[in-house]
């Protein structure tokens, strides 16, 4: 049986298919240079379905519209009986359709991608847009709330808040909350700043907000904070006075997550992590280090574009008994090659040849765009859409933000071979969907290493993606370090390029120097003729 999960509510639009307790698929609207975070139209679900071949017998998400009829569904919501069964019309075809609260889209993703067996209790945390709280999930899974009230709320809209109070960023904070956590890396303050920080960062997480007719409202003293903020306002961002709020509120948003968590978890079972916080770097490798858990998992799709996932596994659930999931990161589509004649373009091809694509990156200090196989699910870079360089000089760091145009305090992440991750970060084992931060060890490593010693590294071995690892085989040949910069291939605002013909005006824009397209290597026809 096909069941298709839907996220066509608000943001982060996204279809995916399971079958047989297998994701087939998930496609996310913001892919194929989409804008970022958007939707998919009900007429875009249809053709999505009919390209895929896909004849859903059920499909379920978080929406209360679909098709233009109002489904009934809630955001709220942890058991069962909250999911809502109605009837909906597709390419013509009448199919049942499930309504899954947002909350428990949110847990059910975490556990179905888990590699926690079937049976096992567990603990588990929202903390996104609204929802702040954490869980237990029992054996069959039946979830229960801890404490009555959320730990938090509004956790991400608080977060990104200092970003929308002083001109910078939207409300929700969709575009700040990166830029909030790479600040809180640059450092502390000045005392002074600091003991204003405090203050602000504990004045933002205490006001109320509200939701009048399904928008988020600003009320009561929450209102006043745009004042408090207004001697930031002009400051560049990476001031003094701004980077000591990012480090309060990262600070002081934690502390009150891990004190609730120390009154209320008892035994060190799993934490499962989902809701748009989870892509917080620091806050994970926090967790992961706090003792009060066996061990922490956090999915590459931690924000709402893994709500269709959710959705679907607990539906499944529902049919089979049964929430997990067998699934591979790289469940995407697949490159369209739309451009069959580069060299009209200035483009030579080659056979991809590692050993001149080292020299490349090495001595000629070629940034390339890499390519290989189906796109990865989430917003991190995990290898198949990517801009990839030497991870040595920090000019490469400055190089790959100007391609980007991010600002220059963005820092850049690397991916390194998993077997040596040790030699390189503190850190032992996998890291392979790039969530955590970790010490940098190699002095050498400066365009990946963070202003305040760390990186937000990504592991590869073997069986997860042949080509990089052999790619990073070589460069460890060559140089001693199996290690490279490795960043989104993406427009400013868009999701992972995904065809030919946008990649092509994308390197020639950017002068990114070469490509690379699963086994075709691309350079311009003046370093070939070089």
């Amino acid at each position: 049986m096909d069941i298709v999960g839907y996220k066509s509510a608000g943001h982060d639009g996204t279809i995916c298919c399971i079958r047989n307790n297998e994701l087939v698929f998930s496609l996310e609207a913001e892919k194929d240079s989409n804008v970022r975070r958007g939707l998919f139209p009900h007429e875009q679900f249809e053709h999505v379905m009919r390209r895929s071949r896909t004849q859903p017998e059920l499909i379920c998400g978080d929406s209360l519209v679909f098709g233009g009829r109002d489904l009934s569904g809630s955001y709220e919501g942890i058991s069962k009986k909250d999911i809502v069964f109605s009837k909906a019309v597709v390419d013509g075809r009448t199919v049942d359709y499930a309504c899954v609260p947002h909350e428990l889209s949110h847990i059910a993703c975490a556990y179905a991608l888990s590699d926690l067996p079937k049976g096992e209790g567990f603990y588990a945390l929202v903390w996104e847009g609204y929802i702040g709280r954490f869980y237990y999930v029992d054996e069959d899974f039946r979830v229960e709330r801890l404490g009555t009230e959320h730990v938090m709320d509004y956790v991400g809209v608080r977060y990104s808040f200092p970003y929308h109070a002083t001109g910078r960023g939207d409300f929700l904070g969709f575009d700040a909350a990166g830029k909030i956590m790479a600040l809180a890396g640059l450092g502390a303050a000045a005392s002074a700043d600091e003991d204003a920080a405090r203050a602000l960062a504990q004045k933002l997480m205490s006001a109320r907000i509200t939701h009048n007719d399904n928008r988020v409202a600003l009320d009561g003293d929450w209102s006043t904070l745009y004042d408090s903020f207004e001697y930031l306002k002009g400051q560049e961002v990476d001031s003094p006075a701004f980077v000591a709020i990012c480090r309060e509120l990262q600070d002081a948003v934690f502390e009150r997550f891990h004190a609730f968590a120390e009154r209320h978890v008892h035994g060190r079972r799993p934490l499962l992590i989902s809701g748009g916080c989870g892509l917080n770097c620091e806050w994970n490798t926090l967790w992961r280090n706090s003792d009060l858990f066996s061990s922490v998992f956090v999915p590459p799709v931690a924000s709402d574009c893994g709500i269709a996932i959710g959705a679907a596994a607990a539906v499944q659930q529902l049919h089979t008994g049964s929430c997990k999931l067998a699934w591979n990161v790289y469940a995407g589509e697949a490159f369209v090659e739309d451009e069959a004649d580069l060299a009209r373009h200035g483009f030579v091809r080659r056979p991809l040849d590692l050993d001149a694509l080292c020299n490349g990156i090495v001595e000629q200090e070629w940034v390339v765009a890499w390519v290989q196989g189906r796109y990865e699910l989430g917003p991190r870079a995990l290898c198949h859409r990517s801009l990839l360089a030497a991870p040595f000089s920090e000019k490469t760091r400055d190089r790959l933000n100007q391609i980007k145009r991010r600002e220059p305090f963005r820092p850049i992440a690397p991916v390194c071979l998993e077997d040596n991750v040790s030699d390189y970060f503190e850190w032992t084992g996998a890291s392979p969907y790039m969530l955590y931060f970790q010490n940098v060890r190699a002095k050498e490593l400066g365009a990946v290493t963070h202003a305040d010693g760390t990186a937000r590294a990504q592991t590869l071995n073997a069986t997860q993606d042949r080509a990089t690892y052999e790619l990073l085989r070589a460069m460890q040949q060559r140089t001693g370090f199996g290690v490279l910069c490795n960043t989104s291939l993406n427009h400013l605002g868009r999701g992972f390029i995904n065809h030919m013909s946008d990649l092509v005006g994308y390197v020639n824009h950017t002068r990114v120097d070469a490509m690379v397209v699963n086994d075709s290597m691309y350079v311009r026809q003046s370093d070939a003729s070089g």
